[in-house]
């Protein structure tokens, strides 16, 4: 763009300025100062001003001094971390002001308006350069570039009258907004503002429109450039720094999420959506004490959000805080007294701690604060059906769907209530009706429910019809696959599983659990290499993302959780694979350490690690193993059983008596414990495999 030959202009240039793109003619001294995108970067370093560019006024153009010098007030050195001023940060900044001259400063220029898209490449190459994706100063370099997108600065024709100090009557091209050198600079500031508000207006919503389509299209990563490019429009857009930061965290970027969220806290520092989506972030990382100082910083940015209360508060109940969660939610109500979602949130805290008036009460309160909430009226159906009040249970759910039919979570309620009581042609009444909701497609949670209802009941051709409604719907749902692929699997339809479980991993390549089952079909198929390599690459994908998680977040342990686990279960059945199949005892050893490395405290992984060392006769090992087990779930009978059965088989008949009649007892309990449910879950399915 800079090598082209540019005529010279009839008038001078007027002032070029970062700040107002209209500005009335400079006044008459040799120089004047253009603030530079560095300025703001600069200003935090002592001892340095800040940066500018000088340019002649005098001159017919400024670009015969393209060749700008960069240059400080006072003589002051630049700080060492700027050395690096090179043509990625400053080509796009020159190719802004060029533009901008050629649109403004002649008429006789608006054939060489065609330098615009060239410009904005530069500037989309800056922004994707490697440096450029974190440098602030590219960005905010790029700024000048953005704001001369043809939608701002399109042209139009300006009436003779309009025009009568420029020297003749025929029409000009000008940049909307622009007046003569003689208007005052109060009606030049006037229409640009006005101009500038309307045009960031009808950009983010078409920002929105368009990034909407891309996402749904899989262009993930255009839709981020394109939210990358509108913040520099307008970087207090804080509903644009949301999307762009849930973009990351689905992608799963956690570090390019966290720097997203704090760079939009650096524009928008008042934002307690913000804070809080940076606070959920630390808090899904197990980051609790970092998650807590967030919830603050959002709290007295906006104490009236009420989701901040909410998410802080369930955070603390599930982690056994109970009084501190109650008393979050309590401080959040004196904010916020008619918010139907803290009502909820301390309703249900409430139920689970056996406080049912108490629960009841607040829960009425919030359908009288909002009457038209479905999510108030399923709760209270979950106390009144924990109660035995059935009907009431019901009849709540039936208000919950009036006042939203596409709330999934209160068809779903109502179908596993009816499934709990016998009552399976109504479940599956309710199910069809369901299914019907969210535009005519459902959920894909309330297929699967409703299949694994029917598989329940050995109804499988059933269960098959509705997996292939509800992956014509969702062919991208893993889980849904697996499920499907998992049927089938036991029905003997093995190719047409094997394709399902594929299909599973080209959906999602990160789960886990799917490379499991593919590497158990393979297994139970007999195809022992090909279930050795599916479990390798398992494992990889698995290491791979643990390294990731782990180079965000060293101090992360909890965060990691589910996906060390879903890691042990695979190392495990991998391990119980090769002693059945190889016989390389060696090998399913060196997979149980593995296992046991990504979780210490699984007593379930104990003791079959231990049941291994028995059947290679290793019964010291064993024992020590089993004693593993105990400690980190003294609760579970099994543990205690399996233990008693090895102190038997060593000749220790008093122990084996002591920790069997332990086992039983612990057993007993947890079937009564079963047998009255989660009160947290009161409908969930205990799934029991044919």
């Amino acid at each position: 763009v800079l090598q082209r030959p540019l005529p010279l202009p009839a008038r001078p240039c007027p002032l070029l300025t970062t700040a107002s793109l209209f500005l009335p003619p400079p006044p008459p001294s040799s120089r004047f100062l253009v603030p530079h995108p560095y300025s703001s970067c600069l200003r935090s370093h002592r001892s340095v001003q800040p940066l500018s560019i000088r340019l002649p006024c005098s001159a017919p153009c400024p670009f015969a001094f393209l060749s700008l010098r960069l240059g400080c007030f006072q003589s002051h050195p630049i700080h060492p971390g700027m050395k690096s001023i090179d043509r990625k940060v400053l080509l796009p900044f020159y190719c802004a002001l060029y533009v901008f001259a050629l649109e403004y400063t002649s008429p006789a220029l608006s054939s060489f308006i065609s330098p615009l898209p060239d410009a904005h490449n530069f500037g989309r190459a800056a922004l994707k350069s490697r440096c450029g994706r974190r440098d602030p100063r590219i960005l905010e370099a790029n700024q000048v570039l953005v704001r001369l997108r043809m939608k701002t600065l399109a042209p139009h024709t300006v009436g003779p009258e309009s025009n009568k100090n420029s020297g003749g009557g025929n029409s000009v091209l000008r940049p909307h907004g622009a007046v003569s050198a003689t208007a005052p600079f109060t009606s030049s500031s006037k229409l640009m503002n006005q101009r500038v508000e309307d045009t960031q207006t009808d950009d983010v919503n078409a920002t929105f429109a368009l990034g909407k389509e891309l996402v749904r299209a899989g262009k993930t990563n255009e839709a981020k450039l394109l939210y990358q490019e509108a913040l520099l429009r307008n970087s207090g857009n804080g509903k644009m720094w949301m999307k762009l930061f849930k973009l990351h965290r689905s992608q799963g970027s956690l570090e390019e999420a966290r720097s997203s969220v704090r760079e939009a806290l650096r524009h928008n520092p008042c934002n307690a959506v913000l804070w809080q989506a940076w606070a959920d972030l630390e808090k899904d990382l197990g980051r609790h004490d970092a998650a807590r100082q967030l919830f603050k910083k959002g709290i007295e940015a906006n104490p009236r959000l009420p989701s901040l209360y909410n998410s802080w508060g369930r955070m603390e109940r599930d982690l056994g805080n109970v009084q501190t969660a109650r008393q979050i939610l309590e401080d959040g109500l004196k904010q916020a007294p008619t918010s139907a979602r803290l009502l909820i949130a301390l309703g249900i805290l409430e139920d689970v701690e056996g406080n049912n008036e108490n629960a009841r009460h607040l829960l009425l309160h919030g359908i009288q604060s909002e009457p038209n909430n479905p999510f108030t009226y399923q709760a209270i159906a979950m106390l009144e059906y924990k109660l035995g009040n059935v009907a009431d249970a019901r009849e709540h759910l039936r208000r919950a769907i009036a006042c939203d039919r596409d709330h999934s979570m209160s068809w779903l309620s109502w179908a596993r209530l009816e499934e709990n009581l016998g009552n399976l042609d109504n479940a599956r009444t309710v199910y069809s009706n369901a299914c019907k909701s969210c535009g005519g497609r459902g959920t894909a949670n309330l297929w699967q429910s409703w299949a694994r209802m029917e598989e329940q009941q050995s109804n499988d051709r059933v269960a098959i019809d509705i997996y292939k409604k509800a992956i014509a719907f969702f062919p991208k749902d893993a889980q849904l696959l697996v499920e499907y692929g998992k049927l089938l699997e036991r029905r003997g339809e093995i190719e047409t599983a094997r394709r399902m479980l594929k299909e599973a991993l080209k959906a999602d390549g990160s789960n886990i659990y799917v490379y499991q089952c593919l590497g158990r079909l393979e297994a139970s198929q007999f195809n022992y290499e090909q279930a050795r390599v599916v479990f390798s690459a398992g494992i990889s994908a698995a290491e791979a993302q643990v390294q990731s998680m782990f180079n965000f977040s060293r101090s992360s342990e909890s965060g990691r959780s589910k996906l060390d686990r879903a890691m042990a279960d695979l190392l495990h059945t991998w391990a119980i694979f090769e002693e059945k199949v190889g016989n390389n005892v060696n090998l399913s050893r060196s997979l149980f350490h593995r296992a046991i490395g990504c979780c210490e405290t699984e007593g379930w992984l104990w003791r079959s690690f231990a049941e291994f060392e028995r059947r290679q006769g290793n019964t010291l090992v064993a024992r020590h193993y089993f004693a593993m087990a105990v400690n980190n779930e003294p609760r579970d009978g099994l543990n205690w059983i399996s233990w008693s059965q090895l102190e038997e088989s060593m000749g220790e008949s008093h122990r084996a008596s002591f920790y069997s009649r332990r086992g039983a007892e612990l057993q007993a309990r947890q079937q009564i414990r079963q047998a009255l449910g989660d009160s947290r879950k009161p409908l969930m399915r205990l799934w029991n495999a044919r």
